[in-house]
């Protein structure tokens, strides 16, 4: 089993969620998986999937988190249930508990993950040598992220 050094990967079960409108539908409660690039942190979907979850594989990725250069705060791109990119206004802060949370200003919403199990470890049937992989699996990255790997 390979060993991540960076306590910010590993798999993340959904916590909460908060939306101050009525009319935002959640697309599920995703279990991620966090992985980091030299550049990025990648939250790849595990399952969880409510709407269009016949659209969703394990592996597919589910938020780009950008360093904004303040410690632990990141500009987000997240990619809703039917794939498309939300990037206006959504933050994610990542806590010193391994508990990301990710807000959505225009949309009033507010999710958030905590770690699971191992911190460090990625254990069967998702092993963190399948998640390096699919960084180089262009059929599951949006294509223009692949220029920035």
């Amino acid at each position: 089993m390979n060993i991540s050094t960076n306590e910010i990967e590993g798999f993340y079960e959904p916590l909460q969620s908060v939306s101050a409108s009525d009319n935002i539908r959640l697309g599920g409660n995703y279990q991620l998986a966090a992985i980091s690039t030299q550049q990025h942190i990648l939250l790849l979907y595990v399952n969880g999937a409510q709407r269009f979850q016949d659209q969703w594989e394990t592996g597919m990725i589910k938020a780009i988190l950008k360093p904004t250069g303040l410690v632990n705060i990141f500009n987000v791109t997240w990619f809703d249930a039917e794939h498309k990119p939300l990037k206006d206004g959504v933050k994610a802060v990542i806590l010193s508990n391994h508990i990301i949370s990710i807000y959505f200003d225009k949309e009033g919403v507010t999710l958030k993950w905590a770690q699971t199990g191992n911190k460090k470890e990625f254990d069967t049937p998702f092993h963190y040598s399948m998640y390096r992989d699919i960084l180089y699996n262009t059929t599951l990255i949006p294509s223009f992220f692949i220029s920035s790997l």
